[in-house]
């Protein structure tokens, strides 16, 4: 589980870095930022599923992984645009999401993974509650 949140976690922080340059007026479109969480956490399964099949397979080259996760985030942005109405923005938030999933995995010290996995979820819960009543 540390592995998933972890990973959450480095996606929730590339996809807001990434919101933050693209969209136009990111403080008064927080809400949509709200609205985009919980699919990170939906996209984290599938790049969880990932990480698990090329750590099984023992594929071990950088590069391979930065390509899959990247093309598992434009996958995954395909589905997406069904549901949120910013196809071109989306498609850069999910694809670097899935990309800074992969590189959380490279971090290997315990104790800053498993910060990483609850500092994730805890500012989901926070954003979420901040953007309720708005």
């Amino acid at each position: 589980m540390v592995t998933y949140f972890k990973g959450c976690t480095g996606s929730l922080i590339g996809s807001t870095l990434v919101y933050f340059l693209l969209i136009h007026n990111p403080l008064e479109n927080i809400k949509l930022l709200a609205i985009i969480t919980p699919f990170i956490f939906i996209g984290g399964i599938f790049g969880y599923f990932l990480f698990q099949i090329l750590h099984a397979k023992n594929i071990i080259s950088y590069w391979l992984g930065l390509f899959s996760f990247a093309l598992l985030g434009g996958l995954f942005a395909l589905i997406l645009q069904f549901f949120l109405p910013f196809p071109y923005q989306l498609t850069l938030i999910t694809v670097f999401g899935s990309i800074t999933f992969f590189l959380s995995q490279l971090i290997k010290n315990v104790v800053l993974s498993r910060v990483l996995a609850v500092i994730g979820p805890l500012i989901s819960l926070i954003l979420g509650f901040a953007t309720r009543q708005m």
